[in-house]
């Protein structure tokens, strides 16, 4: 049997349908003040070409078949505790707008073949614990996504928009996939006009490692909180930072993808379960700050060459280099706050770019940053620009002041009583060279390195004051200068 339903307005008033059971094939263009239940064997036919919307305050349960075509369906409920199970069916449209209505994908993954439209209510797992996969837009305006846990996945075929586009409605998930289902290179873009934060408690992923073509996630155009557990960027996964918004994460970060830093700041805040395992690819940060309070979990382990193109700075936490032994490049400020730790690795440390950068430990056992290299490359004006400046006393194993004609590199101690301190333990016996400029100040240099394979030279440059310490021998490389003693 056919049982066609006119095409009415969404208010019936007292004509309102209440809970409907669909025992046979219904082609429906109306408004339901209850559930929807399509049983086993039914199909619901939006009908070709005319797709009539549904609308529809109550729970969704289909054991048959809807046909969406290209139609809408509404919920529009005010109450909490709705369920929608979408059975192997999809929607084309789906839209979320009852003030104060919750509602659960039950057992089911619910796809939308097309956009998915948060207006008002909320979306979560209250009552269920299905996926949702979304074709489309992810677009809203007062409307919440609150999901704790399943995965949320927008797979696209062209490039698309996600996230609120008024307001300040955060939206929360467990897990976020952005994908491509195409033939081609897709970018999805977060959402302008809107101050909404993305949250993401388990697993931000960029790219399925299976598809053919890479998926970007742009947040550099509209600048859209980020505050993520694990941020994974696969692939095929590429990741466009936002300059200005901020963008935090407490758990792991693995890049085998792309990541583009713009000049932005990324924030390692660490967990209460585990130390964090930051994975490179050697792709750069711009600024990269480690604020890790945890008292037990408070490490930052770096897998990969670590390049941060603006300023590295550890407030909490240690940056722990001793694991993987990764090369550091930093081409801004450095600074080390008293509660921040560095473990030192056997890779280099290089302070590259081509401006002035300073140098600060805060802590009170200065930290040994292991071998560093100072190689900036400015050659407009080298003696300006390819200059760093300790702003603390500094613990290095080896330094290596580069001298290439043209880009030569200066270190200042400045003139504030510091001390570089010379700490190597191996078997080297040059432990600073000094191609370019040392620059004294009022600071002490002090040898305090071993060499079991024989003495300990003593770079030929100038000194302020010279502090030859521990039992070692100590031999001179040439004519010793110091200003002070």
């Amino acid at each position: 049997m056919k049982l066609k339903l006119p095409n009415v307005p969404t208010v019936l008033g007292n004509s309102n349908f209440a809970d409907v059971g669909i025992t046979g094939n219904l082609t429906v263009g109306n408004a339901l003040t209850g559930n929807l239940t399509i049983d086993t064997g039914a199909t619901l036919d939006t009908v070709s070409g005319l797709n009539y919307g549904i609308t529809l305050a109550g729970n969704w349960a289909n054991s048959g078949t809807f046909t969406a075509r290209s139609n809408t369906v509404t919920f529009n409920g005010t109450s909490t505790g709705k369920t929608i199970n979408p059975g192997a069916s999809h929607f084309y449209n789906l839209v979320f707008n009852g003030a104060g209505g919750e509602w659960s994908p039950l057992t089911n993954t619910v796809y939308v073949d097309n956009d998915l439209t948060m207006t008002a209510g909320t979306l979560n797992n209250t009552a269920g614990s299905a996926s949702v996969q979304v074709a489309g837009n992810v677009a809203g305006t007062a409307g919440v996504i609150n999901f704790t846990n399943n995965t949320f996945t927008q797979r696209v075929a062209a490039a698309k928009n996600f996230g609120t586009t008024s307001g300040s409605t955060n939206w929360t998930f467990n897990n976020l996939n952005f994908e491509n289902s195409s033939l081609g290179n897709l970018t999805i873009t977060t959402a302008s006009t809107a101050t909404g934060q993305i949250i993401v408690n388990g697993t931000l992923t960029i790219g399925n490692a299976t598809d053919t073509n890479t998926t970007t996630l742009d947040n550099e155009t509209n600048d859209r909180i980020i505050a993520a557990n694990n941020v994974t960027i696969t692939s095929k996964g590429s990741l466009t930072a936002s300059s200005t918004a901020s963008f935090t994460v407490s758990g792991n970060w693995a890049n085998s993808g792309t990541f583009t830093a713009g000049t932005g700041t990324v924030t390692l805040i660490g967990n209460a379960s585990s130390h964090q395992t930051i994975t490179t690819a050697g792709q750069a940060f711009y600024n990269l700050t480690l604020n890790n309070t945890q008292a037990t979990f408070d490490q930052a382990i770096i897998s990969g060459a670590l390049d941060v193109n603006g300023t590295l700075t550890i407030t909490d936490g240690n940056l722990k280099l001793d694991t993987n032994n990764p090369n550091v490049n930093t081409a801004g400020n450095v600074s080390i706050a008293s509660a921040g730790a560095v473990t030192k690795g056997s890779g280099t440390w290089t302070f590259d770019g081509t401006t002035a950068t300073t140098y600060t430990d805060s802590t009170a056992a200065v930290q040994n940053i292991g071998v560093v290299s100072i190689n900036k490359t400015d050659t407009v004006a080298p003696a300006t620009n390819n200059k760093l400046t300790l702003a603390s006393s500094m613990t290095v194993d080896t330094l290596t002041i580069d001298g290439t004609v043209g880009s030569a590199d200066t270190l200042d101690l400045a003139s504030a009583g510091y001390t570089l301190k010379l700490a190597n333990v191996g078997a080297t016996a040059t432990v600073l060279t000094v191609s370019g400029t040392l620059t004294p100040g009022t600071s002490t240099v002090k040898y305090s390195a071993t060499n079991s394979a024989g003495n300990i030279n003593v770079t030929t440059t100038t000194y302020n004051s010279l502090q030859l310490s521990g039992a070692e021998t100590y031999d001179l490389t040439g004519h010793l200068t110091t200003t002070n003693a």
